[in-house]
């Protein structure tokens, strides 16, 4: 079919629908079943539980979101036999196998033969068998880009959130992230800063704020507002990464920490929720066109401010505001690149004494606002464009 489905834009779900074109092989009954379904989940009062639903509804029905290696886009595409695609959009075909990879491999070692298209169809009929099994239990096709592991999303997608009263009629949200393995780091090309790219694993989730803490939310618990833009649903900003941590201590006082302490994100987990499985240099992909439906940033908006959290789109594991509006503090110490890095996710400690701070701010170019891209500031140093968002440990 190739088109996307109408759906009334002001329909809070539509955000799903902003990243997705359709394949051509999505016949006019499986749209049919898409927008349907999609709809009866909009009845729903919480609309962050519709698009739970929404999103394990798409993973039953063997839809999954991949980013073209031709073009980039991401795409929502429906598994065929063998991990074969096709895109709609350019039209570009690609199938990524077990067996395809051995065969490059082989080619590599050995170098083209003459029967090259008879032996690689023999040897994909005689891998017919495995080819299924690896495919419906194991592996899906991989593409650059592509939000990577079924099993990972599902468990992202059946979101979890935590309000936590903090008093004076403020309170925070934050997001169940949930354990999980990414590559952490730039492309090649990238600063050495953030280089070598490396795995991380997760063995367990953590919380982390759906938004950056807001003035409001910093004046519950200190009665102070340092900031420079004022506006109480705004990021609070213009505070050192030590007003940052007076400020998680304060809070660790005033609520009940049994389900876990108010921290820092560290600098791992802090790219690993930002990516939300994509693997693309931000959390949609690769086409610096979309930042701005993503992030309030220099070259976006040009008015020199903070905005209110939450106007722009999420990443699919529903946190807003990570690739623009304000920087933010995280819990490691800056080092100048990933020599030694942990790969459990844990704070880095023992460098420099300057303080981790990412995501792109209202200032930055879209190239400081990639989920690889990584600053270092003073600990005392207050900033316009820097706050910070909370993470909480889990105690299970």
């Amino acid at each position: 079919m190739g088109s996307k489905i109408a759906i009334d834009p002001s329909n809070i779900l539509i955000s799903i629908y902003d990243m997705v074109s359709y394949a051509e092989h999505f016949s006019e009954e499986e749209c049919n079943i898409i927008e349907n379904t999609f709809r009866s989940m909009a009845r729903y009062q919480d609309p962050e539980l519709s698009m739970t639903y929404f999103h394990n509804f798409l993973l039953e029905e063997h839809f999954e979101l991949l980013t073209c290696p031709n073009c980039h886009e991401t795409c929502l595409f429906k598994w065929l036999a063998l991990g074969y695609h096709k895109h709609s959009v350019c039209g570009y075909k690609w199938m990524e196998t077990p067996w395809r990879t051995l065969w490059e491999n082989i080619k590599r070692l050995f170098g083209p033969t003459k029967f090259e298209v008879k032996g690689i169809t023999a040897l994909s009929l005689l891998a017919l068998p495995l080819q299924f099994i690896v495919y419906f239990v194991r592996e899906r096709s991989k593409a650059r880009g592509e939000i990577r592991g079924t099993d990972q999303l599902h468990n992202h997608l059946k979101q979890t959130n935590q309000i936590v009263d903090i008093g004076a009629g403020a309170s925070l949200t934050l997001v169940m992230i949930h354990p999980g393995t990414f590559m952490m780091g730039g492309e090649e090309q990238r600063p050495d800063e953030q280089l070598p790219a490396h795995r991380v694993s997760f063995d367990r989730g953590f919380w982390l704020g759906k938004y950056p803490v807001t003035q409001t939310q910093y004046r519950a618990v200190t009665g102070l507002c340092p900031s420079k833009h004022e506006g109480d649903d705004h990021p609070v900003e213009n505070l050192s990464w030590e007003e940052a941590q007076a400020f998680l201590d304060a809070l660790n006082k005033l609520e009940d920490t049994s389900g876990g302490e108010f921290r820092f994100p560290t600098e791992a987990e802090w790219e690993y929720a930002c990516r939300a499985g994509n693997t693309g240099r931000y959390c949609f992909g690769n086409d610096e066109s979309a930042l701005c439906d993503y992030a309030w940033f220099g070259e976006g908006i040009r008015d020199g401010r903070t905005h209110p959290v939450g106007k722009q789109k999420p990443n699919v594991w529903g946190l807003h505001d990570m690739h623009g509006n304000v920087g933010e503090w995280c819990a490691d110490e800056w080092h100048d690149n990933y020599v030694g890095a942990p790969c459990n996710g844990s704070a880095r400690q023992d460098g420099d004494g300057d303080r981790i701070v990412r995501g792109g701010h209202f200032l930055s170019s879209a190239e400081s606002c990639r989920s690889a891209a990584r600053d270092g500031r003073e600990p005392n140093g207050q900033f316009e464009f820097v706050g910070f968002r909370i993470a909480r440990t889990t105690n299970n």
